[in-house]
């Protein structure tokens, strides 16, 4: 039996709140130098400064590259200041978020994964993972330039919870619970999961 959206689907967001808005930075030339000593962890253009960043957000360390704007411009990797694990990984093309950007928890688990075009669009897979109580909740939702593509899927335990069937952008979908799928369905969204998981994270650092 179908039934209307869940609370859940309403409240992922596939955002780096953290990241999202590409704010001048101002740093003066000496910190930046004084900066390198910590060893450089990504590899700027030759128009652009390598800048590293211990101030703007509690118990982060960002690494990037500043252009004559005060922008970031290509990489930049963040990690958590006390521990040195990788916080997230990010991309900005002349202002526009691009590429694959990732972020993880304290504990060295992946917490999203979204991916952009070059127009800065939301493109491909956008994977969020949620704990709920002693559960851990995956939701998978597939775009086209912005645009969610079809089906969004949720898992509970890396087993199929439930679907949801996108009808056109701006309305409401449709859920398809798990109980009311075939077991053919059940076994082939299962292995999906493993499929569209193994490919999205097949080239991440471990943390």
């Amino acid at each position: 039996m179908e039934k209307q959206i869940s609370v859940l689907f309403i409240l992922v967001v596939f955002i780096f709140t953290t990241f999202g808005c590409n704010k001048t930075v101002i740093k003066d030339d000496t910190q930046t130098i004084a900066d390198k000593k910590d060893g450089q962890k990504i590899n700027c253009s030759k128009d652009t400064v390598y800048l590293v960043d211990k101030t703007s957000i509690e118990n982060t360390t960002i690494y990037s590259c500043i252009n004559e704007l005060g922008r970031i411009e290509g990489k930049l990797v963040a990690f958590y200041t006390d521990t040195q694990k990788i916080k997230a990984l990010a991309e900005f093309r002349k202002n526009l978020k691009v590429g694959k950007w990732v972020k993880w928890s304290k504990t060295g688990e992946i917490i999203s994964i979204e991916n952009f075009n070059d127009r800065g669009q939301p493109h491909g897979y956008a994977i969020a993972w949620i704990n709920i109580g002693a559960d851990k909740h995956c939701v998978i939702l597939e775009l086209s330039k912005g645009v969610p593509v079809n089906l969004a899927y949720e898992y509970k335990n890396e087993r199929i919870l439930k679907i949801l069937k996108v009808k056109s952008p701006g309305r409401n979908g449709v859920e398809i619970q798990a109980p009311n799928m075939t077991e053919y369905e059940i076994d082939f969204l299962n292995e999906l999961y493993k499929e569209i998981i193994s490919k999205e994270t097949e080239d991440l650092p471990i943390p």
